[in-house]
């Protein structure tokens, strides 16, 4: 199967100061939470080095059968406006997607900006592509859910 690209931009309004956003987008117990896209779903991260040359491995999926392994290498962690890094994920041994992401947070008073992009070669065809929209999509919307509970909790 030749590989099928795609890119998706995706962006979030939060009520929350960009060090607060940073650190839920850098805890990897913040991460556990907002990287599912549904309740059915699991993010389970089993190693986490978010810094410039670290790596985190995730395994992720249904939760009856979380069958993909994602391994993300961060190039670029400059605290609080930007991450970039790459992710690939895996079913079983076999590599099914890489992807170039940025997130990009611009500060605006007391709220923030928050910008996803993937660029994604899917070896597994479109279906990986419109996967990375959802899947991004509903956990970046988690994302500014947990981000309400936090501001509101301080």
């Amino acid at each position: 199967m030749s590989p099928e690209f795609g890119t998706i931009t995706l962006t979030r309004q939060l009520n929350c100061e960009p060090d607060q956003l940073f650190g839920l987008l850098s805890s990897p117990e913040a991460r556990s939470v907002w990287g599912t896209p549904s309740e059915t779903a699991v993010f389970d991260i089993l190693e986490s080095d978010i810094r410039p040359g670290g790596h985190e491995l995730a395994r992720c999926g249904p939760s009856e059968h979380p069958e993909f392994l994602a391994r993300t290498d961060f190039h670029i962690v400059e605290a609080p406006s930007r991450m970039i890094c790459t992710e690939t994920v895996f079913v079983e041994e076999a590599a099914i997607s890489v992807s170039l992401v940025t997130l990009d947070v611009i500060g605006r008073d007391t709220a923030c900006d928050l910008t996803m992009t993937a660029q994604i070669a899917s070896l597994r065809g479109s279906d990986m592509v419109t996967g990375y929209n959802d899947g991004w999509g509903a956990a970046l919307n988690k994302l500014v859910e947990l981000s309400r509970q936090t501001t509101a909790a301080q």
